[in-house]
């Protein structure tokens, strides 16, 4: 098998990659392809991108491995996760591979892990004729609340909130969604003046209201922990497990 590092435009940035060729492809052959994803803060050398890629050459698949902006080696802002931007990248990817002399434009496939495999939905859902063949492997979401929609403070709308999140999650459950990550370090920001205990009390009642929901549509609810940067409540681990158990 060899392998090349390479690179790639998204919206005027460099994205890097690792393009990947079975050995005993004779020139002018042209082999089916994958683009492999990888998950969330995560990258191209990732054991869960690695992996697939090193299978897939195995059965004579091309394969690129690539890292989504501000991923691992490629360009732009650390931290920023806008979904629709890296379904962007992932076009983009998919054009590069595409003109691969060893790959047949016409056969190729997606397989993405965790997040990757919620980008891998995405891309599918808005183009159904890009890919060949799609795989999801443990897709996740994350994003859940937009900020607008207060979880803490004096301005929580709880009827706004369950319209919102039974709307989200139907559409969820229509992709094949596993796991909802409830980070939306901007729904929960506890409001200058508001008394963190009280915060806290609506982030529980939030998540008994919303649990039932999730049942109902085959989604689990994952708490995830920020820094305090993004937001100022349940910034640690234990303080995520304390939200769980209450």
């Amino acid at each position: 098998m060899s392998q090349d590092v390479v690179s790639f435009q998204s919206a005027g940035l460099r994205l890097h990659g690792v393009l990947s060729v079975p050995d005993g492809v004779p020139p002018g052959e042209r082999r089916a392809a994958f683009l492999v994803l990888h998950g969330f803060g995560s990258n191209s050398e990732s054991p869960t991108c690695i992996t697939p890629a090193r299978v897939l050459n195995e059965f004579g698949f091309v394969t690129l491995r690539f890292d989504m902006r501000g991923c691992g080696k490629s360009e732009g802002e650390f931290g920023r996760v806008i979904c629709l931007e890296q379904v962007e990248d992932t076009g983009n990817a998919l054009d590069f591979l595409a003109k691969h002399p060893a790959v047949d434009p016409d056969r190729i496939g997606i397989i993405g892990w965790s997040h990757g495999g919620m980008i891998t939905l995405l891309s599918i859902f808005r183009n159904p004729t890009l890919f060949k063949a799609a795989v999801a492997m443990v897709p996740v979401t994350n994003l859940f609340l937009p900020a607008t929609l207060k979880v803490t403070g004096p301005d929580v709308d709880r009827e706004e909130q369950i319209r919102y999140v039974r709307k989200a999650f139907t559409r969820l459950s229509r992709l094949g969604t596993g796991i909802v990550v409830f980070g939306s370090g901007g729904a929960r920001r506890v409001p200058d003046g508001f008394a963190k205990d009280d915060a806290f009390k609506q982030l529980v009642e939030f998540g008994r209201r919303v649990a039932p929901e999730a049942r109902n549509a085959n989604l689990t609810i994952a708490v995830e922990p920020l820094r305090r940067q993004e937001t100022n409540i349940i910034n640690s681990a234990a303080e995520g497990l304390e939200l769980v158990n209450a």
